[in-house]
């Protein structure tokens, strides 16, 4: 029988070891040496498969369960890996300096992140003008339909809009931990801090949460929770807890990635119970690998309370967004429309309590420039909401440039 040379270096040896490996299958100290040295060159798969051998035809093999661990670690089944470590860890026969590298190896990976872990932030300090800071009502005066006819009602100067100057934090925080192949989970935690100094009373904190676990198949299913809320002078204005779950799907020929799901939310507001709703609908989004995302929403928000204004609401909302690059240069371009119609009349004292009805489009651009750690940005947004009640008639518009930096 051929013989390993050993003046060779390793990775030599390794190779003749393996041409040899059908005749010596049964060897257990040649398989254990075959097995440590595909794991000291880091080849893992080809070296489970070897020391798995050797524990089949001896299954107290102290070393061949240590090397085991190692390749399977390597192999990113840290789990088993340290469940196995966790047997060999209590062996009489471990030497005191065996026993001690092996509690600092588990020790090290109960406090590291996964395998296969990625994550990335960014912060982004800006600052800007915008003509509407609460997103008031342009409209100045209201006819109030009474018995005896209608009342015009001129509004109080405070509700009206205010305009200003005002500087924001914003981060973001992205991370995916995949699971298998084409598995995993993705998390994207996103914080807005604004702060207008001539009018503060306007400045407000927002916060989302969007945990999502996505599958693998033709039609991988995936599921979502989702958090939100915003807070005004320190008090909590809004709150939404929600959930979604569906079917990712790449058609054959395509770049895109074809999502239908259903999403289920509960919508609180603490200053103004009355407004608290459920919603369910479904949604069908488009994402295509050449910058391209659609999404359809549609569905019903059912009050909490009957006493909520327009009783039951459909929604239905579009949204389009095309990401451009061009060298160190990106454009993105945001187009999102929705339309409300409540089921019932919003008030006896407006229009003859008339359906509510809202169309409100949102659109945004942005420029930034990719030069380097720190990148610069200057963006405009343009809210634009129509009703046939006056009251809901707003206008927005916000420019603003910052820097932004991600690690």
């Amino acid at each position: 029988m051929t013989r390993v040379d050993l003046e060779l270096g390793l990775p030599q040896q390794v190779a003749q070891g393996m041409l040899m490996e059908a005749a010596c299958n049964r060897d257990v100290p040649f398989m254990f040496w075959l097995g440590q040295g595909l794991n000291t060159l880091q080849q893992y798969d080809l070296a489970a498969d070897r020391l798995e051998r050797v524990l089949m035809l001896a299954p107290d093999h102290l070393a061949a369960q240590i090397e085991y661990a190692i390749a399977l670690e390597g192999n990113g089944e840290r789990a088993a890996a340290d469940a196995l470590l966790g047997q060999v860890e209590v062996d009489r026969r471990l030497t005191f300096a065996q026993k001690e590298v092996i509690v600092a190896r588990r020790r090290a990976w109960a406090f590291a992140l996964p395998p296969g872990y990625t994550h990335r932030q960014t912060v982004s300090l800006l600052t800007g003008y915008d003509n509407n800071l609460l997103g008031s009502t342009r409209t100045t005066q209201l006819e109030l339909t009474l018995p005896d006819g209608s009342l015009p009602v001129i509004l109080d100067p405070t509700s009206r809009p205010r305009s200003g100057i005002f500087g924001r934090l914003d981060w973001r925080f992205d991370a995916r931990l995949p699971t298998g192949s084409a598995q995993g989970w993705t998390l994207a935690a996103a914080l807005s801090l604004r702060h207008t100094p001539a009018q503060s009373d306007t400045d407000f904190s927002q916060f989302g949460l969007v945990l999502e676990r996505n599958g693998s198949g033709p039609w991988a299913p995936y599921g979502a929770l989702t958090l939100q809320a915003l807070g005004v002078q320190g008090r909590h204005v809004y709150q939404l807890t929600g959930g979604s779950l569906g079917v990712d799907r790449e058609p054959p020929d395509t770049p895109c990635r074809i999502r239908l799901g259903a999403e289920f939310q509960y919508r609180r507001y603490p200053d103004a119970l009355a407004f608290n709703g459920h919603y369910a609908g479904g949604l069908v989004q488009a994402l295509c690998g050449d910058g391209w995302l659609f999404r359809l929403r549609a569905g019903q928000d059912v009050p909490e309370y009957d006493i909520r204004p327009g009783g039951q609401q459909s929604r239905i909302g579009v949204l389009a967004v095309r990401q451009m690059l061009r060298g160190r240069q990106r454009l993105n371009l945001e187009v999102d429309a929705e339309h409300q119609q409540d089921a019932r009349g919003f008030s006896p004292l407006l229009e003859s309590n008339l359906k509510r009805r809202v169309n409100k489009t949102a659109y945004r651009i942005e420029y930034t420039y990719l030069g380097g750690r720190v990148e610069p940005f200057v963006g405009a947004e343009w809210l634009r909401q129509q009703s046939n009640l006056p009251l809901y008639a707003v206008d927005t518009r916000i420019v603003y440039a910052g820097l932004r930096v991600a690690w």
